[in-house]
């Protein structure tokens, strides 16, 4: 009889523990026939893998073999186990080369298109294109580039061709070996190593690889230092194992654009805090199809938006629209993601930062309308900030930093020193008839403050509602909008007001002292008011004017800044008066984003 707990030391730091906690819920799933019976636990030192029922005896004895990842034939000349199904590299590769030319065949089409039905049949050709790429070609692609292929064959054949030995099985053996590993909270490599020795089997031994060990780079991490050499350090393969069927369960790579010519690769492992494996896997296969970006910055954010969007969409409740039995947040159940940056050396790569990236602790859906308000939250966060304008230098740089930042610590100051900061930029790029660079919703901030007033009450110790139910706020953020934003939506010809430009600088700028804002405020209320009085004047009495500001707004507004913060007030009246509603724009033109993801498959042929 086997326990129902197993422990993975965490004793990387990086994302290798977390591939070998999966691998192994992954075969323990596969032990009780119940992969949904596995749950796994981060216990801070170590990943807890859980199963319902004690694992028994005949359990393993009676486990017919199975593939832990299937064989793949990376060369021509590579042997095929007999009897197996296998993946054909050069063939997927070829697969995967046609879409991305038919792909960019249709983009150049819908980008010189402005019939939007036109762009819907073209969108829908690549939906239906076939035969598609497989879900897993990131993995694949990246073990041939990465020089893996070789210690993947190993590990393969390790457990397949020792699956039988004259005639009598010996999988269990193997099973036995990795329970045994896993049975107790400290190295039981020694009692592993016996096991597999009397189990008769002969096992080819790997190095440790740069693609599921990014800590043990070339093999100068030594437990004690003597010197360092070249060569790649000694590990114990079944651990090899359980990553390689990790990555396929819970890692995602995508190239990183540095140049037109130059490629790094950016690889990021889903990290359980405390889930099902069923859940886990279900959420990894529905959310990294969807996930698109070619730089660093875009593609942690755009990770971490549309995961949580995906885990929102999968609640049960929520699918089936029943009442909510709980509160769900994202981060209960998975931490974030572990992440390594891989740098481009010549002909091949090295890892250049490993890295976290914390799943945001303030989104908690408790119904059905939550879930749908936040959904259309992250989906507009992620449009705005996966668009080009946003670019990873100068102040768009700022802007990515400033939102990644908030987005993994929750911080208000991060977040709306990117609204204050990307407001500018809006303003620049309306200016230039960008219009597919888009503003915050109105209604969706609000949205956002309102779901997250809870969260913030307990740093600020003050709701922040009072602030968007004040009309001396309002009515001065609706002036800032008619003086700014949607100005530059009205066609020059029909102005009739002069765009206020750089008032979005103006106000980070005298937001960090409360008299500095004061004033500034009341200066733009006065030029405001005497502008609408000019075009009275010059249209008549019966004109349409915009409403004026009055003296009880700026001094319920001076209450405001009084009883909160002017820094944080000034902030929060620039984002929420550069927001603008889809309702308002005015012959707004649309453009789509296209976005592709990068290198072509020749850089993989440097094995």
């Amino acid at each position: 009889m086997y326990q129902k707990d197993f422990y993975v030391l965490k004793e990387s730091g990086t994302y290798s523990n977390v591939l070998e906690a999966i691998g192994l819920a992954e075969v323990i799933g596969k032990i009780t026939k119940n992969q949904e019976s596995v749950r796994i636990r981060d216990r801070l030192t170590h990943f807890q893998v859980i199963v319902d029922d004690a694992i028994t005896e005949d359990m393993v004895n009676n486990t017919n073999y199975f593939d832990g990842f299937t064989f793949v034939k990376f060369k021509e000349d590579t042997p095929v186990p007999e009897g197996i199904s296998f993946i054909d590299y050069k063939k997927e590769k070829s697969i995967n080369k046609n879409q991305k030319k038919k792909e960019k065949e249709i983009y150049l089409k819908i980008s010189k298109t402005a019939d939007k039905k036109q762009k819907h049949l073209l969108f829908k050709i690549i939906e239906e294109y076939s035969p598609k790429k497989r879900s897993d070609w990131d993995i694949l692609s990246n073990i041939n580039k990465l020089k893996v292929s070789t210690a993947y064959e190993k590990l393969f054949n390790n457990v397949f061709k020792n699956k039988t030995i004259k005639d009598e099985n010996i999988f269990p053996a193997f099973l036995k070996a990795v329970l045994t590993l896993y049975s107790i909270l400290d190295d039981n490599t020694f009692e592993t190593k016996k096991a597999l020795k009397h189990s008769g089997g002969k096992f080819d031994e790997v190095k440790s690889l740069q693609m599921l060990n990014p800590h043990q780079v070339k093999g100068v991490n030594k437990e004690k230092a003597t010197g360092i050499s070249m060569g790649a350090e000694d590990v114990l393969w079944i651990r090899e194992y359980l990553k390689i069927i990790g990555c396929f369960k819970a890692m995602f790579v995508r190239p990183i654009q540095v140049s037109n010519k130059t490629w790094d690769t950016k690889i990021y492992v889903l990290s359980p805090k405390e889930i099902d494996y069923s859940r886990l896997t279900l959420l990894h296969n529905s959310f990294k199809p969807n996930l698109r970006g070619v730089t660093s910055l875009k593609m942690d954010i755009s990770s971490i938006l549309l995961f949580c969007k995906t885990f929102i969409e999968n609640i049960e409740e929520y699918k089936t629209e029943r009442p909510f039995l709980r509160s769900y947040q994202p981060n209960h159940f998975v931490s974030g993601f572990s992440t390594a940056y891989l740098k481009k050396l010549g002909t091949s790569e090295s890892v250049s930062n490993i890295s976290f990236l914390q799943l945001p602790d303030f989104i908690k859906v408790k119904n059905r309308t939550d879930g749908d308000n936040w959904i259309k939250i992250l989906e507009e966060h992620r449009k705005i900030f996966s668009r080009d304008a946003v670019k990873e230098a100068g102040q768009g740089l700022y802007i990515l930093q400033s939102y990644r930042s908030f987005i993994s610590s929750g911080s208000i100051d991060k977040f709306l020193e990117s609204l204050s900061s990307y407001s500018e930029l809006l303003i620049q790029e309306i200016s230039k008839e960008h219009y597919y660079v888009y503003p915050f919703s109105q209604t969706l901030l609000e949205q956002f403050f309102k779901l997250t007033e809870d969260y913030y009450m307990k740093t600020l110790n003050t709701p922040l509602s009072p602030i968007f139910q004040n009309e001396g706020f309002k009515n001065i953020a609706k002036a800032i909008r008619s003086s700014t934003i949607s100005l530059q939506y009205t066609p020059k010809n029909q102005r009739v007001y002069e765009v206020k430009y750089g008032m979005a600088q103006d106000l980070k700028r005298k937001s960090a002292y409360r008299n500095e804002l004061v004033e500034y405020i009341m200066e733009f209320t006065a030029f405001f008011n005497a502008e609408n009085a000019r075009i009275k004047e010059r249209k008549g009495d019966n004109a349409k004017t915009r409403s004026n500001i009055k003296q009880q707004d700026i001094e319920e507004f001076i209450s405001l800044v009084d009883e909160y913060d002017a820094s944080l007030i000034g902030k929060l009246l620039c984002a929420y008066g550069y927001a603008l509603d889809r309702k308002e724009k005015i012959n707004e033109k649309e453009v789509e984003s296209l976005e592709t993801e990068g290198q072509e498959d020749s850089e993989e042929e440097s094995n």
